[in-house]
C-alpha cells in the first residue's frame, strides 16, 4: 500500500541529497484512441526535475519518457492483446508509447551494466484515468528488482492520478508513496536537459506555462538549448523552436502573452507556437489576436463556447470571425503579403460526453462551428474535478475504476447523459464526414466565391432540416 503524502516538496527535500539517484518516468498510455499523441509531454515531471536540480544540484537525475515522439513527430503504438481477444469493440485498447520491453531493457542496463540503482523512481501521468499502464509499469519495475534492491528504491506516484484519486492510488501495492500535490515551481523552466541525457537530443517541441512569471527566460533557455544542439551538428543557421502552452486560457488575465511577444520581437522568425489548447473564444478579441500573430502562433484550435446541452454561443466567436473576414478581404484586395491567419488555419472544438448533452444541439453545433472554420473536432470529456464536483466515493459508485472515467469511455452514459454509446459513435462518424465532404476537396475546386458558399450553406441547411424531420 502506498503512503499518502500531501507535501511533496517537504518530503523530497528531506530524502533527496547530493548522492541521490532519481529516475523520472512518463508512462505509456493505454486507451481506446488518442488523437493528441505527439503532444503528451510531462510538463509537471520536467518541472519537478528543475525543482530537484535547484534544491540539490548534485542529485543524479535521469528520465525515461515512453511518450517522446521521434524526430519526425511519430509515437509508436501497438494493440493491448488481452483486450482484443474475444472482447467487444468498447474494450479494445491500444498501447501508445514505447513498449514496456524498451523500458525494461533500459532499466536492466542502468542497474546491471552501469551499476546505477535509483533511490527514488517518480511516475507521473497527465490524467487521473491513465492508471492501468502505471499499474503494469509498477509490476515490471518490481520484477527487475531483487528483494535487497526493492528495499532501497522508493516508488512514488505523482501528478494528476494521486492528486485526483488519492484513495485509489494509495491501494497500489507496488508503490511506496502517493503524492497528492506537486512541488511549487512556477519560476523554474522545465528541465529539458533531461532529454539530452536520456536520448541525446531535445524533444520536437517545448511545453511551457504562459502564466509563469519568467516565461521570457524560459523561452530564452529553450532557444539556447536548440542553439547548442545545432552547433554540435555543425549547423550555423539560427535555430527555430516550436512551443506549446499547456494552459486553459492562453489569453487569461494571468497570461504573460506580452512577454512572449517581446521575445518573438527580439528573436524574429525563431519562435513558432502551436495553439493546440487554451484558446477560449471569448478571449480572442482583436487586441489578443494581434498579440497571437506577433507571438508566432501558426495554428489555432479554438475551444467550444458551450451552452447547456452542447449548443453554441455564436456571439463569443464574432471577434475572431470578423478578424478572419477582414483577412480574407485583404487577401482578395491584393495585399502585400498573405494574411497571418486564414479560415483554414483555425479548427473549432465541440465538447461532447458531458451529462447534459443533447444530440440535436451537438449536431447543430458541429454544423455551425464547421461553417465558421475549415474543420471541426469533437472533443470528448470524461471526469474532471473542474466540471464534476463528485467526490471519490461517488465516483467509485458510478465507475468501479478511475479508468472508466476516461473521455473515450463516455462515462456519463448511464450516469446522467440521455445519449448512448451508439449516439457518440455516430457523432464521431458525422464529424469525419463533415470535415471530408463539406469542407474538403469536394467543394474546394469552386474557390472562395459566392457559389461554393451557397453550396455549403444549402448542404448545411438541408442536413439540419432532414435531421429535424427524422425525429
Amino acid at each position: 500500500m502506498a503512503l499518502i503524502i500531501d507535501d511533496s516538496a517537504r518530503y523530497l527535500a528531506k530524502h533527496v541529497g547530493a548522492s541521490t539517484r532519481v529516475l523520472l518516468v512518463n508512462p505509456p498510455v493505454e486507451e481506446r484512441r488518442y488523437h493528441w499523441l505527439r503532444w503528451n509531454q510531462p510538463l509537471e515531471l520536467l518541472r519537478l526535475g528543475a525543482w530537484l536540480r535547484q534544491h540539490e544540484p548534485n542529485a543524479d537525475l535521469r528520465l525515461f519518457d515512453f511518450m517522446l515522439p521521434d524526430e519526425q513527430g511519430a509515437v509508436p503504438r501497438h494493440k493491448v492483446k488481452e483486450s482484443w481477444t474475444g472482447a467487444s469493440a468498447d474494450a479494445q485498447l491500444w498501447h501508445f508509447g514505447q513498449p514496456f520491453e524498451a523500458f525494461e531493457h533500459a532499466l536492466r542496463t542502468l542497474i546491471f551494466k552501469n551499476n546505477w540503482v535509483p533511490d527514488i523512481i517518480v511516475i507521473s501521468t497527465l490524467t487521473s484515468y491513465w492508471h492501468t499502464s502505471v499499474e503494469k509499469l509498477l509490476i515490471k519495475i518490481c520484477t527487475h528488482l531483487d528483494k535487497a534492491l526493492r528495499k532501497r528504491v522508493r516508488l512514488c506516484l505523482y501528478g494528476n492520478y494521486p492528486r485526483i484519486e488519492p484513495l485509489h492510488a494509495s491501494r497500489q501495492r507496488d508503490a511506496d508513496i502517493a503524492f497528492t500535490n506537486s512541488v511549487p515551481a512556477p519560476a523554474s523552466c522545465p528541465d529539458f536537459r533531461l532529454y539530452l541525457r536520456s536520448v541525446g537530443r531535445l524533444p520536437t517541441f517545448f511545453a511551457l506555462d504562459i502564466e509563469a512569471p519568467l516565461v521570457f527566460d524560459h523561452l530564452r533557455v529553450c532557444l539556447k538549448l536548440a542553439e547548442a544542439a545545432q552547433r554540435k551538428r555543425a549547423v550555423t543557421r539560427p535555430p527555430a523552436i516550436t512551443v506549446a502552452f499547456f494552459n486553459e486560457d492562453v489569453c487569461s488575465p494571468r497570461s504573460r502573452l506580452d512577454d512572449v511577444v517581446a521575445f518573438a520581437n527580439k528573436h524574429p522568425k525563431q519562435l513558432m507556437i502551436e495553439g493546440i489548447c487554451g484558446l477560449e473564444p471569448r478571449s480572442l478579441e482583436l487586441q489578443n489576436l494581434e498579440k497571437l500573430e506577433a507571438a508566432g502562433f501558426r495554428s489555432l484550435f479554438v475551444e467550444h463556447a458551450r451552452l447547456p446541452g452542447g449548443a453554441v454561443d455564436r456571439a463569443q466567436y464574432e471577434p475572431l470571425l470578423s478578424y478572419l473576414r477582414e483577412a480574407s478581404h485583404t487577401k482578395k484586395g491584393g495585399g502585400d503579403q498573405s494574411p497571418w491567419l486564414q479560415t483554414g488555419g483555425v479548427t473549432g472544438f465541440v465538447a461532447m460526453g458531458l451529462p447534459d448533452d443533447n444530440l440535436d444541439d451537438l449536431v447543430h453545433t458541429t454544423l455551425t462551428v464547421n461553417s465558421f472554420f475549415q474543420g471541426v473536432i469533437l472533443k470528448p470529456f470524461g471526469h474532471s474535478p473542474r466540471i464534476d464536483p463528485a467526490d471519490e466515493h461517488e465516483r467509485r459508485r458510478r465507475w468501479i475504476s478511475p479508468s472508466l472515467g476516461s473521455p473515450q469511455c463516455f462515462p456519463y452514459v448511464g450516469c446522467g447523459s440521455a445519449l448512448s454509446l451508439a449516439d457518440y459513435d455516430n457523432l464521431v462518424r458525422w464529424q469525419s464526414l463533415l470535415n471530408k465532404r463539406v469542407k474538403g476537396a469536394t467543394f474546394d475546386f469552386l474557390g472562395g466565391g459566392t457559389v461554393p458558399r451557397l453550396v455549403r450553406d444549402t448542404l448545411i441547411a438541408e442536413s439540419w432540416k432532414r435531421r429535424r424531420e427524422a425525429r
